[in-house]
């Protein structure tokens, strides 16, 4: 499947979304439309009760919900980033 994707647009925006049809394939095989697909960055770092805070959160609002957007933004530790990567991080998530 990976030799057949288009290289203009074999990026991280087209492989998140065929893990994503993927899942939803998965949720119907196993007959789970309430199946809950979340996406990170591979540096993303979470909070120990982060998976069980979303499915809290998502249960206690109504149930037609179909989709939603956590707000993230980087952390800047001292002496982590130089102030042209926290420039570029900074206008990055501006444009998100």
């Amino acid at each position: 499947m990976a030799d057949n994707l288009p290289k203009k647009h074999a990026g991280a925006g087209l492989a998140r979304k065929i893990g994503m049809d993927l899942a939803l394939h998965r949720f119907n095989q196993l007959n789970r439309p309430d199946g809950m697909i979340l996406s990170l960055d591979a540096d993303t770092q979470i909070e120990k009760n982060y998976f069980t805070a979303i499915d809290k959160d998502l249960k206690s609002v109504q149930e037609d919900i179909s989709g939603c957007i956590i707000r993230f933004a980087h952390t800047f530790e001292e002496g982590i980033y130089s102030d042209a990567i926290k420039s570029a991080i900074v206008s990055y998530e501006l444009h998100l």
